[in-house]
């Protein structure tokens, strides 16, 4: 009767009905389908010897005016507009074989005026750790472009980019509380121009991250690391990641270790050396702001 009565009903009675008395039922067979929907795209594309990558976008992040986005006007969690969407990430953080894609989108604060929510919405804790599967995650860094479509020469498109060390912050932010596997740059234009000497040396660092899960930092740190002094071991590398606006010179004590020498994979030069009395390792980092270091005893 339900089927019939949807199957002949222009009137929205059906849509209504759902609505009032079993909304959350339908929002959770949609996910688990679309969830199964995805496991066998993944077999069909493994066939081929290629793995997908589920790319997900919130409607919270781009494309809407900030007093109309489900996240910053209604103040809806991420989490329920993802599933509003028909993607529950949790349903995905066991399965292999798939890469979830989040996206940052950069500088829509400063092209339109009142879209302040897209900086803040990637910022809310309460993504931290949800887009992922078993085989981790990515984030991409979508810099909003500008647009000048009476250009005397027609047409114009260039990209937004932030100014010096803050270019970097959304890739401290993503490592510190995404442990993304992969960082994209997206624009029109080449995304990094303008940071591209200052990015080698960040990428080396991060290149030498494995990836895997990470571990807390077994040594002393002066000053005392905090939240966004962010200290942890990926595997034998240690990531050195100052989220933070500010310069800061540190203090690393490593524990006793194999090997002679503490070296940096960013800037490529040896930092510390073991002592003789109990053989730990110690070396001083002067970070600057959002700054990555990876350090490895060899």
């Amino acid at each position: 009767g339900i089927k019939a009565f949807a199957a002949h009903d222009d009137s929205g009675a059906f849509y209504k009905l759902l609505k009032a008395n079993a909304r959350e039922i339908w929002i959770d067979r949609r996910c688990r389908k679309m969830r199964q929907w995805w496991l066998e795209a993944r077999e069909l594309a493994g066939r081929h010897g290629k793995e997908l990558c589920v790319r997900t976008i919130s409607p919270g992040t781009h494309h809407y005016g900030s007093d109309k986005t489900h996240w910053y006007g209604h103040k809806t969690p991420p989490l329920t507009i993802c599933r509003n969407h028909g993607f529950d990430p949790r349903l995905f953080h066991a399965d292999g074989g798939l890469v979830t894609s989040e996206y940052f989108a950069l500088g829509v604060d400063r092209y339109r005026r009142g879209r302040v929510h897209n900086r803040a919405f990637w910022h809310d804790k309460r993504l931290d750790g949800l887009i992922h599967t078993a085989d981790g995650n990515e984030v991409e860094f979508y810099y909003y472009y500008w647009e000048l479509p009476a250009h005397p020469k027609g047409p114009a498109v260039g990209p937004s980019h932030m100014a010096g060390r803050a270019a970097f912050e959304p890739l401290t932010y993503a490592i510190r509380t995404r442990n993304a596997y992969s960082l994209i740059f997206y624009n029109w234009h080449r995304a990094t121009r303008g940071i591209d000497i200052e990015l080698r040396e960040f990428a080396r660092a991060y290149r030498g991250l494995p990836a895997v899960e990470s571990r807390p930092f077994d040594g002393a740190c002066e000053p005392k690391g905090d939240e966004r002094l962010w200290i942890r071991w990926f595997g034998d590398r240690l990531a050195v990641v100052n989220d933070s606006g500010q310069p800061r010179t540190v203090t690393l004590t490593i524990p006793k270790r194999d090997g002679k020498e503490v070296f940096d994979l960013a800037t490529c030069r040896t930092v510390g050396v073991r002592g003789e009395e109990k053989g730990q390792f110690r070396c001083t980092l002067k970070l600057r702001a959002y700054d990555l270091r990876t350090l490895v005893v060899r």
